[in-house]
């Protein structure tokens, strides 16, 4: 079923190959035809599900208890609404007017930066995903180890060969199709295993009385004596501003068709994250009743253990199948998003020479490969648990871009002094209290937004206006209503 799933995976780049070319770079990077609601909040929901949902919260759920997913899946939805009603629709406005494909375009057109902000952007949002990257060929190695005995750097070759070759070929056009199936097959397959995973943990009392054995306190909603409330608090409102900014999804505003299929798409996204949230809380309790003497690092191995030996082979098999299709799904789009961004934002401003469309889809496809291969390296790097690296990339990009991504399209005060220190300000942060080991337990979101609305603060209170005809592109007149149709401008 895995291998089968591989085929059907790399099968559907080729036919997007071949049934419609790529006609140029936008073409590539953001699908430029724009995507229906449903293809749109299959890949939305897709991309937010990967491995760190199929493995690491499953694992952290059965390390640290149901508050985990509890308290933090609200502050979630939270940032599905703030992206809706704040963010999503500017940038597809965005997009449609000046052929926006990144997170640092639509940054460097509203700042006014075309190198300085774009650059800094660029850099941070390559330097944080890079260990994202790796940490996802690292559980695709992991799982192909466990299922054929693979070596695991012939396993990472395998996962890099597959997800490099339809990324490649199709672009955004092949991920938002692949995803869509990824996505139908992840419902199935965990609500199925939730079930069986009951079953095989003797049930819900039973599941219920082992937890209250080990410890009370994975039974408590706002937090365990592993994980308590104040770093779940500072986890959830890191997951609130990184999906108003992730660069991964927002990217994927650029391709909605119109407005209207980009909201319906946004809350299709919303209801299947709910559904596999619930199997996934399901799941990782009934593995903490069935294996309670394992340490937090042993629960990342809890899925591939069930599949292989508590679920019938049928499911267990889907359920591998769809461990690969969540590492696939988010590598392939952190894959075009670094690959477009390398290119797009620092290759072709830096070098000050005009391509040609064609000669930029060149430049693009050249830096997926550079990408795929520095993440396959940082692949054979130790970097920790899955869910606790990925955790902590999502805190550097949410202090380092929601303040500035809010800040630039809810107000015309913001500045480029503004942007710059907020974006500086909320990354180090982040980095520096991870460096000291998160003091008392708070975590590292919670000083890395104070410095990024500081560094908003005072860049804007000192700094030089933006032009009022570049604000008037974000913010038209009452009398000319801003419309996801408006004509390109130069």
């Amino acid at each position: 079923m895995v291998i089968a799933y591989l085929v059907i995976q790399f099968g559907v780049g080729i036919s997007v190959y071949f049934l419609r070319r790529v006609r140029g770079s936008t073409d590539y990077v953001v699908s430029r035809g724009g995507f229906g609601m449903f293809v749109l909040g299959g890949t939305l929901a897709a991309t937010q599900l990967s491995s760190a949902t199929a493995l690491g919260d499953v694992a952290w759920t059965s390390a640290y208890g149901i508050g985990y997913l509890f308290l933090l899946v609200p502050f979630l939805w939270a940032g599905y609404w703030i992206s809706a009603r704040w963010v999503s629709r500017k940038m597809l406005a965005f997009g449609k007017r000046a052929n926006g494909m990144t997170i640092p375009d639509i940054f460097a057109a509203r700042y006014d930066s075309q190198r300085l902000v774009r650059s800094i952007s660029a850099i941070i949002l390559i330097g944080a995903f890079l260990f994202d990257f790796g940490v996802q060929f690292n559980a695709a190695g992991l799982v192909l180890n466990a299922l054929y005995g693979l070596q695991y750097h012939w396993a990472v070759v395998i996962a890099v060969a597959v997800f490099l070759g339809y990324t490649y070929i199709g672009g955004l056009r092949s991920i938002a199709y692949n995803d869509v199936i990824q996505i139908c097959l992840f419902v199935v397959a965990y609500g199925a295993g939730a079930f069986f995973a009951v079953r095989s943990a003797g049930g819900l009392k039973s599941i219920s009385a082992s937890l209250h054995k080990q410890d009370p306190s994975l039974l408590h909603l706002t937090g365990s004596h592993g994980l308590g409330f104040w770093a779940l608090l500072g986890l959830g409102l890191s997951f609130t501003l990184i999906f108003v900014c992730y660069p991964i999804d927002t990217m994927k505003f650029y391709s909605a068709k119109n407005q209207k299929h980009l909201l319906y798409g946004i809350g299709i996204a919303f209801v299947l994250q709910a559904v596999i949230v619930l199997a996934v809380i399901v799941i990782g309790l009934s593995g903490r009743a069935m294996h309670p003497n394992w340490s937090v690092d042993e629960f990342d191995g809890l899925v591939p253990g069930l599949a292989l030996h508590s679920f019938p082979p049928v499911l267990g098999g889907l359920i591998m199948a769809i461990v690969i299709g969540a590492v696939m799904a988010v590598s392939s789009s952190i894959l075009l998003t670094l690959g477009a961004t390398l290119a797009n934002d620092l290759y072709i401003p830096l070098s000050g020479r005009a391509l040609s469309d064609r000669a930029q889809l060149r430049a693009v496809r050249v830096g997926v490969v550079v990408v795929a291969l520095g993440g396959a390296a940082l692949s054979f790097i130790s970097l920790g648990p899955i869910a606790t690296v990925i955790n902590n990339v999502l805190q550097v990009m949410a202090a380092a871009f929601a303040v500035t991504m809010l800040a630039g399209l809810t107000s015309r005060r913001p500045n480029r002094m503004g942007a710059v220190l907020a974006m500086i300000g909320g990354a180090v942060g982040v980095s520096v209290w991870l460096m000291l080991g998160k003091p008392w337990g708070l975590a590292p979101a919670f000083l890395g937004l104070v410095l990024s609305l500081v560094g908003m603060y005072i860049g804007t209170r000192f700094g030089k206006p933006v032009d009022s005809r570049v604000l008037d592109e974000f913010f038209p007149p009452k009398d000319a209503p801003e419309s996801a149709t408006a004509p390109v401008t130069s």
